[in-house]
């Protein structure tokens, strides 16, 4: 069996956190937000479609540092 994946850049209010989330503390993210701005996301937040927006399946440190900045 095939998974077909793909690449989009999505407007982050089409996103929201995760319902269940995995960690309940998230830490410190200013050394996450200080690489964002000086490289920009390296890595992708993984996202799934529910209902009419997305919804964070990895990368919710990411995710609340990008709207944090306000990319």
């Amino acid at each position: 069996m095939s998974q077909q994946t793909s690449q989009n850049v999505l407007p982050i209010a089409s996103i929201s956190p995760p319902k269940h989330r995995l960690r309940s503390d998230i830490g410190d993210l200013e050394d996450l937000k200080a690489s964002m701005k000086e490289r920009g996301l390296i890595y992708p937040i993984l996202v799934r479609k529910v209902e009419d927006k997305y919804e964070v399946v990895a990368g919710h440190r990411r995710y609340v540092a990008a709207v944090e900045l306000g990319l």
